[in-house]
Formats: structure tokens, C-alpha cells, sequence
């Protein structure tokens, strides 16, 4: 099949674009944008001005509407007809010829082998990697799929039927119909049979067929194999669904160009192509149309729209926003209006009523616990006072009845007074008048160093006398181990200088 040449004569006879046309051009108002029962959206259309142009000699989105044998009008794609175009998926769905190889009972022999090739390398179009899968049908046939010049790529599988009773319904897994992945990324493949294996013995069927196919219109049948049921009841054509792009290049690199930029909507999105080279657009999420027109993305009303189950669990509660929607419960209700239900508000002075005790008994807890807390520190002070009345008032006038004489003679009477005061004064009801540990620690180094001095045991009587007879003068000082220490600080000697 002469497919290049015959894309040259049709290229020549198409309603040529204007020259002035730029990718990101919109079509006129007036034009035909439905051919039978197929809608052509833009960037695909019909006629001069109506669809996107790419080039010289590319017509990958410029249709035709013919009038078929039947009477009837379909959009076709050079010579294929067109099924339907999606924007979203960016895809369009052609009709493609079943390729078949049978034998000849005449000629007892297989007739001419067919092979059969697609070539679409010059436009935007790639076959769909996910959407088709290469079906082989009949009985001992091997067949495949590769590129036009065979170095590439190759994929292919082979269906055998050792007996009718092993075909079933359904099942292409190998017994009288296979199937096999096609690469990603191609727009030009061939089909054939490998000669070795084929029906000359007419067992079962007489024909093989091998097609590239859309997996999800495809369901195999035995009778595919046993009579010519395939072709038809499928009149030969089965459908194939094609990728295409509105650009070559990524969407980074696009939208750099803002004139060639075709995601001209307002609420529209660009995405990468996974198959193959380019970009195209879709409307964001929450709006629906057409991408490629200025405002065409449209919002989705999905409170009121008939294709969408009533998304809000409370009916009457769905609120459309711009590209989603809200669940909102009525006024003097409340609740979860998206997964719950609505109830009417209950009045709020029981609630009021309910906080205002709280927050009493709340009050005159901490009160009461206030109050106990100060009434037993009050009693635990008056405790502590009473013993140490008791206990711990150490006057003067009590040390003499209350010390082991011992203690008495060994040392002297102001020594165990200034004792007396310290201990009197760590016994001190309030903490700011107690001394500190540092402290009591100093006054008692002292008053060791005090007790160790000769003087400050049984001499203490002779130097009293010697001091009241010296001069005031004469004396002044007392040099001790640790300095110099005034004989008019009480204090230390526990003594009075004579003045």
C-alpha cells in the first residue's frame, strides 16, 4: 500500500491554510465543528482556518467529511476515518485495516503473502502504546509488528489450536488467538507472518490475522477461527487509537514562546507527552472544554450537574464554587453536611447555664483549697513558735541551770554565750533574719579559733584584771593568729575595753 504517495496527492488536493496562520490562532466562529455523528473539536477541523496548521504538507489535524456508501457522513484523517477525537486524553480513534493470509483449497497452496504497514512519521501522531496491543488470530500463525526498516524493533506471538474444544470465548492467551505489547513512541510500523508456520492444513481455519488493535474494543471469539466471522462482522477494519501532540517540544520550553503557546485558556493546564516528543493542554481540575480556546475551559457545576451523583450527604446543601464546590449546612443547623447529616441547633442557655456553674465550682474549689492551704500554715507557724518557746529560747539567765557543769569549766562563759546567740539565731522563726549555712560556718571557725587561744579559757578572769588595770591606751589590740582584733569588739572577747 502506497501510503506516502497517496498522503502527497491527498496533502495536494486539502483546502490549503492560510500562511499567516500561527500556532496559537483561533479558528473562525463559523466553523463546522461536527461530521455525522463525530464531534470535531479544535485543534482539530474542517476546511481552511478551522484547525491547527503545522506545516507544509502536514494535515494531522486538518479533517474531511465524506459521504460513505451507506449514505451516511464520517469525519476521515487521509483514509481513515475518524471514530472520535479527546481532548483530555489527546487521542483519536481511527479505523484500521485487518491483515490476513489464508489458503487456497484451489491452489492447495497459502496465497501471496500480505504484509501490511502504517507510516504516520510526518505528522504528530504516535501509536498508542497503552491503548492498542498487536492480536494474532487462527491456528498455527505466527505474526509481529516492526519498524518499517526492520532494525529497530520487533515484537510479535504466535496461536496455535491443537483442537477445536481448547478454544474458548474470551481468552487470547494463545489457543487460536494471541496478543503482544507494542513499543512506545512509534508512528510507523509494519505487519506480517512468518512463512514457516501457517493453514495449509485447513484443520480448523483457513486464515490467519494479525492487527495492531485498541485492547479494549477487542474481544476474541472461536468463531474468528473457524469460519471468517473477524473480518466479517468487523467489515475488515478494526479500531486503533493514535496519540497526538499540538507541539514538539516540552512544556517548559513552550510556554517560553508566547505566541506559539497553545494552553491559551484561563483555567487550562500543560502536560507532557509520554509518548514521544511535545505537549498538550487540558483544562484544570473543576473545569471542563476546550483548553486550546480563549475561555474555553468552563467551570463544572457539580451541585447541579445530572452526570455527577449529588456530592453533599444533605441534599440542598452543595454550594458550586469556581472549579470545586462546597457542603455548607443551613442557618439554625449544624453538623457535617459532605459525609454526615444536619441537625437543628439546641438553644444555648442550657449551655451558658452549664459553663457559668463550672466555672463557680471551679472557683470555689481554688478558694476553699486557698484558704485551708493559709489556715495550716498558720497553724504549722504557731506549732514551731510554741516549741521553740518550750524548747529554744536559750536566754542568759537559763544557760548556767540548763549546761553540764563540765562544759561549764572547760570553757568560758561569753564563748558558750556567743554559741547561745548563733544557735538562738538559726532557730529565728523568719528565713531572712536566719543566717546562712556560709555564715554559720564562718562564725563558728571563729569562734574555734576563739576557744583554742590560751586567753580564751582559764585566763580570761587574769586578763580582765590586767586590762582594767592597764592604760586604755596600752592595750589596744590583741594580736592573735588571725590578725588583729579590737579589744572593744564584744563580739570576739565577750569582754568591755575600759574607757
Amino acid at each position: 500500500m502506497l501510503l506516502p504517495l497517496m498522503a502527497v496527492l491527498i496533502a495536494s488536493a486539502w483546502p490549503a491554510a492560510a500562511s499567516t496562520t500561527t500556532a496559537a490562532a483561533q479558528p473562525a466562529a463559523a466553523c463546522q465543528r461536527r461530521c455525522g455523528d463525530v464531534d470535531i473539536p479544535y485543534p482539530f477541523g474542517i476546511g481552511r482556518g478551522c484547525y491547527l496548521y503545522t506545516g507544509e504538507g502536514d494535515v494531522t489535524f486538518g479533517l474531511t467529511c465524506n459521504r460513505t456508501a451507506d449514505g451516511s457522513y464520517r469525519p476521515f484523517c487521509w483514509e481513515y476515518e475518524v471514530l472520535d477525537v479527546s481532548l483530555r486524553r489527546g487521542q483519536a480513534r481511527v479505523r484500521n485495516d485487518i491483515n490476513r493470509w489464508c489458503y487456497n483449497a484451489t491452489t492447495r497452496s497459502m496465497d501471496a503473502e500480505s504484509t501490511w504497514w502504517w507510516d504516520v512519521s510526518d505528522s504528530w501522531f504516535h501509536v498508542s502504546d497503552e491503548g492498542n496491543r498487536l492480536v494474532v488470530v487462527g491456528c498455527n500463525s505466527l505474526a509481529y509488528v516492526t519498524s518499517v526498516n526492520e532494525t529497530e524493533y520487533m515484537t510479535g506471538c504466535m496461536a496455535t489450536c491443537p483442537s477445536v474444544g481448547r478454544l474458548e470465548n474470551g481468552s487470547c492467551s494463545g489457543m487460536g488467538c494471541c496478543e503482544a505489547a507494542i513499543p512506545r513512541g512509534i508512528n510507523s510500523y509494519v505487519v506480517g507472518f512468518e512463512e514457516k508456520f501457517n493453514t495449509t492444513s485447513g484443520a480448523v481455519g483457513r486464515c490467519s490475522y494479525a492487527v495492531v488493535v485498541e485492547a479494549a474494543s477487542f474481544e476474541f471469539r472461536t468463531t474468528y477461527v473457524t469460519t471468517g466471522d473477524f473480518v466479517e462482522s468487523t467489515g475488515g477494519k478494526v479500531p486503533l487509537v493514535l496519540d497526538w501532540v499540538v507541539g514538539k517540544k516540552t512544556c517548559r520550553e513552550a510556554r517560553r514562546n508566547a505566541t506559539g503557546y497553545m494552553c491559551v485558556s484561563r483555567d487550562s493546564e500543560c502536560v507532557d507527552s509520554r509518548n514521544g516528543p511535545g505537549y498538550l493542554c487540558n483544562c484544570s481540575a473543576g473545569f471542563e472544554g476546550n483548553p486550546y480556546l480563549l475561555d474555553g475551559c468552563q467551570d463544572i457545576n457539580e451541585c447541579e450537574d445530572s452526570r455527577f451523583k449529588y456530592p453533599c450527604s444533605v441534599p440542598g446543601t452543595c454550594i458550586n464554587t469556581p472549579g470545586g464546590f462546597r457542603c455548607s449546612c443551613p442557618d439554625k443547623t449544624t453538623g457535617n453536611a459532605y459525609f454526615g447529616t444536619c441537625e437543628a441547633k439546641k438553644s444555648q442557655l442550657g449551655v451558658h447555664i452549664a459553663i457559668g456553674v463550672s466555672i463557680g465550682i471551679a472557683l470555689l474549689v481554688i478558694i476553699m483549697s486557698s484558704a485551708y492551704m493559709i489556715q495550716q500554715k498558720r497553724r504549722l507557724a504557731t506549732v514551731k513558735r510554741r516549741y521553740f518557746n518550750q524548747h529554744g529560747a536559750l536566754s542568759e539567765n537559763r544557760l548556767e541551770g540548763i549546761l553540764d557543769s563540765q562544759i561549764q569549766s572547760e570553757q568560758s562563759i561569753e564563748l558558750i554565750e556567743q554559741m547561745a546567740d548563733l544557735a538562738k539565731q538559726c532557730l529565728d522563726m523568719s528565713s531572712e533574719k536566719r543566717p546562712s549555712m556560709r555564715q554559720v560556718a564562718e562564725e563558728l571557725d571563729r569562734l574555734r579559733k576563739l576557744a583554742e587561744h590560751p586567753w580564751g579559757r582559764h585566763e580570761s578572769e587574769e586578763l580582765e584584771k590586767l586590762l582594767v588595770r592597764g592604760s586604755p591606751s596600752t592595750f589596744s589590740e590583741i594580736e592573735l593568729s588571725n590578725g588583729y582584733v579590737s579589744l572593744t569588739d564584744s563580739a570576739y572577747l565577750g569582754i568591755q575595753s575600759p574607757r
